[in-house]
């Protein structure tokens, strides 16, 4: 795949704002979560870049990363064609009721970790005598 303009880098990037700010996410959930975290660190969506800021950003990541455009490039022909896909919504029958109801369901991965969800979580395990054991949590978890 060619290289890309540095026009066409701030393009996608505003392509990329779009799904997640004004969309929540929007497209993105069709991606795996590998492809939607190579867009998030390619396009740097937490940022709010110039475009001259963009650009250098972007010449720093290729340098730091340099696999990183191929995989989000490729990551961001499969955002593209979702976004320009329609997908046929399934007709499900909801319990207790007689209407067919379309219900999908997609994951938006964030951009960066809750680290404070994270931190409350590893402060539990280990304050919590029952969750001392991390596998023994896992399993109360998958049990609810």
């Amino acid at each position: 795949m060619p290289r890309l303009t540095n026009q066409q880098y701030l393009d996608r990037r505003q392509v990329v704002l779009h799904e997640w700010y004004d969309e929540d996410g929007g497209s993105l959930g069709f991606l795996h979560v590998a492809e939607q975290h190579a867009i998030h660190r390619y396009f740097a969506t937490l940022e709010n870049f110039t475009p001259t800021q963009a650009l250098e950003f972007r010449d720093k990541i290729s340098v730091d990363h340099p696999a990183l455009p191929q995989i989000a490039g490729r990551a961001y022909k499969n955002l593209d064609a979702a976004i320009h896909f329609v997908l046929p919504e399934p007709a499900v029958t909801v319990p207790g009721t007689r209407k067919q109801r379309n219900i999908r369901v997609s994951m938006v991965a964030k951009a960066e970790p809750d680290y404070y969800r994270l931190a409350r979580l590893l402060l539990r395990i280990a304050t919590d005598p029952e969750l001392k054991n991390l596998k023994a949590y896992m399993d109360s978890m998958i049990k609810r």
